[in-house]
């Protein structure tokens, strides 16, 4: 971000949302949601609610509608209109759409922003179908902000945010090749540096929020009214065929079982169409096949609009924490889905993270499988920290996720406050007695948990007085799995005669 000083008559005379940055709210404000929900309209309709602010408005759509004719980047004629609507200029500037729409963004008020959902939703559909970009960019200022932006501290830039390639097009009177950050993007400063009198430069990082300020809509459909997905459906029907896969889903009904079949991604619209659209398939086994990123995008679009599948499991596939934001972003809304497994993918803590935004917004997934993927401590406390206040998780599988007796301590947490976990699975992290002892103590106090897998190879036979000690107290657990090797014959037997006759608990001993 540079700052020039220049006299208010000659800031007067530059386009004003590249220079805006000063209004910039200073505190956190609400994050930007409810929009995502609404159906795509087309620009005229979108428009149509904001009358009351921008008066010329349906005639400047028209004119952006006449301009995007041919549109580029993949988008359709009322997206590409919409994105040149916000770009167009006229007087008074307070009636511009881009002035009234980011002054709206600004304020605390989330309800001003409801006329707005429709163009929004447009908006930005239309943005997330353009390549993203990874590149350093200028905005200007008229004012020195040196002092409201410290180094090392975090802040976010509410509006749609105009910048520029160059400090030499701030400076011209055609703003060419204007670059667009979305709104809720947030910044840490870097660093500060005054290279003349009258020049200000602040060097911010795009950084990721711990919790999303905007919620994004789902990349599914257009104003054509033909999502995405179906189009991908007649494109790959063309060139793409599998004639082994229609004759097996033809031969199933409401639960579709297609686990190591070896299904590419050019087999997932064959999927969506035979097993989601036409049989209303209520269950979906796609697990050991070679599902990317790339189709689980349409997993989530399909996610997004199924009224009717219950159960998806996607274990032992090639899905990143790019495909699993996918499917997250669909599980906010979706109300019907109770089973998933993400099992043996190649999910990290970011991936833990999208899961965990998720469900603060998800009501009925009550069984998530996620173990055998790497998301480590960090991981396991984005998922304890939602889950010590979801009260819809029933069963959570985490095993085989390099989870240590840090993340122990996450867990524990959770447990002190979760009222309806009652599956835990645990088996194959790298827990020491340590994290063990933190567990068990926690179940103490756990009133719901009736199942627990920790089958961990470097615990010892030492957290044998914590496991009895727990079972002394606790009186919900009925299943409790370690490993045969970390005990003696004489201390199974110990453990069993406590469980069985204080605890009432059945305790299995699993040879390694």
């Amino acid at each position: 971000m540079a700052a020039k000083y220049a006299c208010p008559d000659e800031a007067d005379n530059k386009h004003d949302r590249f220079l805006d940055v000063d209004h910039e709210p200073r505190r956190m404000l609400q994050p930007i949601e409810g929009y995502q929900k609404l159906p795509l309209l087309t620009l005229e309709k979108a428009v149509e609610p904001i009358v009351f602010c921008c008066p010329d408005i349906m005639r400047r759509a028209f004119v952006a509608m006449s301009n995007c004719e041919n549109p580029a980047d993949g988008l359709d004629q009322n997206e590409s209109a919409a994105i040149f609507l916000y770009t167009m200029e006229w007087e008074p500037i307070e009636e511009c759409l881009y002035y009234a729409l980011n002054k709206t963004l600004r304020t605390e008020n989330r309800q001003k922003l409801k006329p707005w959902y429709s163009y929004l939703k447009l908006i930005l559909s239309a943005l997330q179908k353009l390549p993203p970009q990874k590149l350093t960019i200028w905005r200007g200022v008229t004012l020195d902000l040196s002092q409201q932006y410290e180094i090392g501290k975090l802040y976010v830039w509410w509006v749609f945010s105009s910048c520029a390639r160059s400090t030499s097009v701030l400076e011209s009177e055609q703003f060419l090749d204007e670059i667009l950050l979305l709104p809720a993007t947030q910044f840490e400063v870097i660093s500060k540096l005054k290279p003349s009198i009258d020049l200000q430069i602040i060097h911010l990082k795009q950084v990721d929020s711990p919790f999303p300020l905007i919620e994004l809509p789902i990349k599914n459909m257009t104003t054509s009214q033909t999502s995405h997905c179906e189009k991908d459906e007649e494109q790959v029907s063309c060139t793409y065929q599998n004639d082994k896969l229609e004759k097996l889903i033809c031969s199933m009904t409401n639960d579709v079982d297609l686990e190591g079949q070896g299904l590419i991604d050019n087999d997932i619209p064959i999927v969506i169409k035979l097993a989601i659209n036409d049989r209303k398939c209520l269950y979906l086994n796609l697990n050991t096949n070679k599902i990317t990123d790339e189709r689980a995008q349409y997993l989530a679009e399909m996610l997004a609009s199924n009224p009717s599948l219950s159960i998806l499991q996607i274990t032992g596939n090639q899905i990143t924490d790019t495909g699993v934001h996918w499917i997250t972003q669909a599980l906010r809304n979706n109300t019907k889905l109770t089973y998933l497994s993400l099992t043996n993918n190649k999910m990290t803590h970011k991936g833990a993270q999208f899961l965990a935004n998720a469900l603060q917004a998800n009501s009925s997934l009550n069984r998530l499988c996620i173990g055998n993927n790497p998301i480590g401590d960090t991981g396991v406390q984005y998922i304890a920290e939602v889950l010590s206040k979801n009260r819809v998780i029933k069963v959570l599988h985490i095993g085989l996720c390099q989870i240590s007796d840090k993340g122990m301590i996450y867990l524990a947490e959770m447990l002190k406050q979760n009222d309806t976990l009652a599956g835990l699975r645990l088996s194959t992290n790298p827990l020491t007695d340590n994290g063990v002892n933190v567990i068990m103590d926690a179940l103490c106090n756990n009133h719901e948990l009736s199942e627990l897998n920790v089958e961990c190879g470097e615990m010892t036979g030492k957290c044998m007085k914590d496991i009895q000690n727990m079972l002394k107290h606790n009186k919900t657990l009925i299943k409790l799995n370690v490993l045969q090797k970390l005990f003696t014959n004489q201390e199974q037997d110990q453990l069993r005669s406590t469980a069985t006759t204080i605890a009432n608990c059945q305790i299995h001993f699993r040879a390694d």
